[in-house]
């Protein structure tokens, strides 16, 4: 079971949500700041705290071998979150614009990587009183698509793009641009989406694609 410190609640609060449609540069991919919000320093210091919170715990269900492998990962990518709710994709209708649907949240998940760059496990910062802090230690179950879809995918697809989870939906996306429209490429192998990993597929044409599943959950929280 992974440790969290719950500094505040992820389904209330978020950053910036506004993005420009999709026959534009969408702001989400082409004008957003770097995804670099944590520093070396913070993220070496929760490393430590990491270790210490591993304990007695299964070290394989953080991903890892050991705790001692922590000392040879180095901080890899930083994951803002960025997530599409059930209702929006319930109300979604074509030619509308997916990035305006994508909201993003105050939470950044760093992956942590071996000297090959293969990503091992994570550390997730919230943003709380005016500063990071870090609240999940291990991945979370969309870094753990991320990580098996990394060598269908590409290192620099992952490392340009953004990632979009629909956690209701159990489903998550590698977002890019490809000219000027917004891709999203599969991270899973999704037979009743006919979806399969690493596939390509418009933004459009695939939140069209989740609708029918997302009008399934009548009750479903968002």
């Amino acid at each position: 079971m992974k440790k969290n410190i719950i500094k505040l609640l992820l389904s209330t609060v978020y950053f910036t949500t506004t993005v420009t449609a999709e026959a534009q540069k969408d702001t989400l991919i082409a004008n957003h700041p770097a995804d670099t919000l944590i520093s070396n320093k913070q993220i070496k210091e929760s490393i430590q705290t990491f270790k210490k919170l591993i304990g007695s715990d299964d070290p394989k269900q953080y991903g890892l071998k050991n705790a001692a492998e922590l000392n040879l990962l180095r901080p890899g990518k930083q994951f803002r979150k960025y997530m599409i709710s059930l209702n929006d994709v319930k109300q979604y209708e074509q030619g509308h614009n997916v990035g305006s649907i994508i909201k993003e949240y105050p939470a950044v998940e760093v992956s942590l990587v071996s000297n090959t760059g293969k990503m091992i496990t994570s550390i997730e910062f919230v943003y709380d009183n005016g500063i990071w802090e870090a609240s999940k230690f291990g991945s979370t179950p969309e870094l753990v698509l991320v990580n098996n879809a990394q060598d269908v995918i590409g290192d620099n697809i992952i490392k340009e793009g953004k990632l979009v989870r629909i956690p209701s939906l159990n489903v998550s996306f590698i977002a890019v641009l490809s000219g000027s429209a917004l891709t999203f490429i599969s991270l899973q192998e999704r037979p009743d989406l006919k979806l399969g990993k690493g596939e390509r597929i418009s933004a459009s044409d695939a939140i069209l694609r989740l609708k029918p599943l997302a009008n399934e959950h009548k009750n479903f929280p968002n």
